[in-house]
């Protein structure tokens, strides 16, 4: 166990100078190089060195494609410099600024992957990478939508500006402008970020409503703006509050991954913690479980930044290691999906949301006929819609209410239904993604019913 102390500063910075960045865009704009030549601290050698470092699989080495989220812990001290350590918990404790980056997919094939990555990352911005040497494609247009719906404020990028003409370079930037202009988008405001001045000027401007968009050109390469981008992220200020706002909620732990059979563990499970404070000690009940059911757990040792603690709250990435489940219960644990809770919890199969379908969508939801896959945060669930009350059309509400019909522009109230045998945990005030191939509406939950 880490001294009292030293445990209390890892604990306050990654509550109170910690922020989350996810880093999206098409294929091939240099993203996962991106983040390893901020981690690394040094310049990629224009053949993939710096996204090597922070690849995990070999066929991502080989395709240079990302297909899994991954996240990479920037620490930036008191001069914008990155604070390079032997292991996570010295990187956090020499920063002034940690920064979460979430390296998500940018090929259409992983585009489930990337929104399931955006849902659950709890992003206080996100970076959005263009290629400096083409016009932006369908997916970096899908991309910015993604963030703006769900209320990530975007910096976008336009990278490999080493291998880019004069002429192209200016085409990109006047086309990427032009969208982020456009009634989808919200009327954004491009706005080029080249010096300390301008970032001065830009950094308490992006909230979840922001209009003003910084764009900041970059070369992994030759070093080209990775001292502006730097800087800007040293100064964002924190835009989620978790320790704040939901530190005095009951307590609500969101599991991402489970990892069996760790030597000299036993079983781990690891997320983020959405609400409240957990102390050493206390129970954890674990659902639903495959069957349906709830594990109740003590942990044996609790991990953050990769350092042993006796207390965790909102807004903290934490590790778990649970005693061995009994015999022919190990599988059940391994269900997507789940939470932890101090108290016993119950499910739902059915809940109300408050959605928009998006403009541009040829997709309509029916009442009856219609079974999209939800994405509430963590989790991702079928649900058929058995319920529609239109509160908002650009359509003619009394037509489209009769037909029970939601059309692209529409809000309104609807009721999902989730399989009996797989019901899912659900508050209100979960964000919700509807989505098919691409995102196809998103919105909050109202209400739900317990099983």
């Amino acid at each position: 166990m880490i001294m009292e102390s030293e445990q209390d500063i890892i604990l306050q910075k990654l509550s109170s100078q910690h922020i989350r960045v996810a880093v999206v865009g098409n294929v091939d704009s240099g993203k996962s190089t991106l983040i390893g030549s901020l981690v690394s601290s040094s310049l990629d050698d224009g053949r993939g060195m710096a996204r090597s470092t922070i690849m995990k699989h070999e066929h991502e080495l080989k395709s240079g494609r990302t297909s899994t989220i991954g996240v990479n812990v920037l620490g930036i001290d008191d001069n914008y410099q990155t604070v390079l350590g032997c292991d996570y918990k010295d990187v956090v404790l020499k920063s002034n600024r940690l920064v979460s980056l979430m390296d998500l997919a940018g090929h259409e094939k992983y585009l489930k992957t990337t929104i399931e990555g955006i849902s659950r990352g709890m992003a206080d911005y996100a970076l959005v990478l263009v290629n400096a040497s083409q016009p932006p494609t369908h997916m970096t247009i899908h991309h910015l939508k993604l963030c703006s719906s769900m209320g990530i404020p975007v910096i976008v990028l336009l990278t490999k500006a080493d291998r880019s003409s004069s002429h192209v370079f200016q085409s990109t930037k006047k086309e990427i402008s032009r969208i982020l202009k456009s009634p989808d988008l919200g009327l954004k405001r491009p706005f080029v970020v080249k010096t300390q001045k301008d970032i001065e000027l830009v950094q308490n401007k992006l909230t979840n409503a922001a209009v003003l968009v910084p764009i900041i050109s970059i070369s992994c390469v030759t070093g080209e703006g990775m001292d502006v981008l730097q800087q800007l992220l040293a100064n964002l200020p924190q835009r989620r509050h978790h320790a704040i706002k939901q530190r005095d909620k009951p307590f609500e732990f969101l599991i991402e991954d489970i990892y069996h059979q760790v030597p000299g563990v036993g079983t781990v499970i690891s997320g983020f913690v959405s609400r409240g404070e957990w102390k050493k000690g206390e129970a954890l009940y674990i659902g639903p479980l495959k069957d349906g059911t709830i594990f109740k757990a003590i942990p044996k040792s609790t991990h953050v930044a990769q350092s042993c603690v006796d207390r965790v709250w909102a807004g903290h990435s934490v590790c778990f290691a649970i005693p061995k489940p009994l015999k022919g219960r190990r599988l059940l644990l391994s269900r997507k999906g789940m939470v932890a809770m101090k108290e016993l919890f119950q499910f739902s199969n059915e809940f109300v949301a408050d959605i928009y379908l998006t403009k541009g969508q040829v997709v309509t939801i029916q009442k009856n006929r219609f079974a999209p896959t939800i994405q509430l945060l963590h989790n991702k669930v079928t649900g058929k819609v058995i319920d529609i009350v239109i509160r908002d059309s650009i359509h003619g509400g009394e037509l489209s209410q009769e037909a029970g019909t939601i059309r692209p522009g529409d809000r309104a109230t609807v009721t999902f239904q989730v399989h009996k045998h797989r019901p899912a945990f659900v508050r209100p005030g979960m964000r919700v993604i509807l989505r098919e191939r691409h995102v196809l509406g998103y919105g909050i939950v109202l209400s739900s019913k317990t099983v």
